[in-house]
């Protein structure tokens, strides 16, 4: 197998999280010069996200059907046009159509990395690469808007898109020479009733269930939490904006500082009780700020801490569970991948409208939340997975 597999597998996310990211600082720009209402700009990422979500389905049972590599290929060609769309859109309605091309593709970014470990790694071995791919999610939001920042100060906000477009084809190029077929036994030919056979399959299992409502209950309050708290943040405590950047991007090293934190802690312990832990700690965080919540008066230090707390407990969490759930599915790993990406995103989407909607500047509506996520997440394991070994045996077979 070639050494190019993992690297490639890292760079298709990033590619992935570039297209969501880098034009952020650019909403205003693009807002003026094309003429439309800020929501309208906001649109096109949410269409980005939903795009990109419903079409990690596909891309999951298309490339246990026919393989990983003859679905990575089309896709970032895909996702090259839809950045070419963006670049030369005049209107905001050119602009929608390549981010609604733009997000289909990026789902194959999601699903393929983690169906290429999961054929190529066992063990700890993929519960390593399952961090590295996490951490490679994590980073992107940190640094990609703030390239996007000065890009758009430097350049223009058609810049940010024809950046990806390079970068989607120098991947492409990377891709063709240097990724291998990585799954195993013949092709097969795409169906849709075996789409939803293997999707039934998957839900039915109470292992992968399990797994797979833990990592979109921490992405999700990850979501709430980015929709609640620059009206928190800026408006309520005054942060300006470069404070709040800096906070955010704090919370952000917590998660990092999780995930190394876990390839210590997985030389000596299995992935089911550092999850376990990582709950654990993630409920008191959630405690925490629903306690400073009910005190009062709203803090930087009642907002950030718990959060900070939440999102260490993540870094241990998300990528053991990522690992935990697509194990005993090595035939159907593209599947099963998609499903949890699929899962995510949406959970998100719901998360940061239920924010916008709710939130009003006030902290409880998100501790709130908070606390819902993460006792869900916990129950997910504690009762769900519970009792699922005959499952899991079951399904690896």
């Amino acid at each position: 197998m070639s050494r190019a597999v993992i690297p490639l597998a890292i760079t298709f996310v990033i590619l992935g999280q570039v297209g969501a990211d880098l034009y952020l600082p650019s909403f205003s720009a693009m807002s003026s010069e094309l003429g439309v209402a800020p929501q309208y700009i906001e649109l096109s990422l949410s269409l980005f996200l939903l795009s990109m979500a419903v079409s990690q389905l596909f891309y999951g049972a298309l490339s246990d059907a026919l393989g990983r590599r003859r679905v990575i290929l089309p896709a970032l060609l895909l996702y090259a046009l839809g950045s070419a769309v963006c670049f030369f859109a005049t209107g905001i309605a050119q602009l929608l159509v390549g981010r609604l091309l733009q997000g289909f593709a990026a789902g194959a970014c999601l699903v393929i990395p983690r169906a290429v470990a999961r054929d190529t790694c066992e063990g700890k071995r993929l519960a390593q690469v399952s961090v590295w791919l996490s951490i490679a999610w994590a980073l992107v939001p940190m640094i990609a808007p703030v390239a996007g920042g000065y890009v758009q100060d430097y350049l223009n906000w058609q810049s940010n898109f024809l950046i990806i477009f390079v970068f989607t084809l120098a991947c492409f190029a990377l891709a063709f020479v240097f990724l291998p077929e990585t799954r195993k036994g013949s092709t097969a030919r795409f169906s849709w009733a075996e789409m939803f056979a293997s999707m039934g399959m998957l839900l039915r299992n109470r292992w992968y269930v399990g797994y797979m409502i833990v990592p979109a209950m921490f992405f999700s309050h990850s979501a709430a939490y980015m929709a609640a708290s620059p009206i928190l943040y800026e408006k309520q405590l005054g942060l300006r904006p470069e404070q709040y950047g800096l906070v955010i991007m704090v919370t952000a090293v917590f998660y990092l500082v999780g995930n190394l934190l876990n390839t210590v802690l997985l030389k000596k312990h299995d992935e089911e009780n550092l999850v376990k832990a990582g709950l654990w700690l993630s409920l008191f965080g959630a405690f925490v700020m629903l306690v400073l919540s009910l005190m009062g008066p709203i803090t930087l230090w009642a907002v950030a801490v718990p959060f900070c707390i939440t999102y260490l407990a993540a870094g241990v969490v998300f990528a053991n569970c990522v690992t935990l759930a697509l194990r005993p599915f090595r035939e159907r790993a593209g599947a099963a991948s998609a499903l949890l990406g699929c899962l995510q995103i949406l959970m998100g989407c719901v998360s940061s409208a239920l924010m916008a909607w709710f939130s009003h500047g006030t902290p409880m509506p998100l501790a709130i939340y908070l606390a819902f996520c993460m006792t869900v997440a916990f129950v997910a394991v504690r009762w769900v997975v519970a009792g699922s070994t005959a499952d899991t045996a079951t399904a690896a077979g």
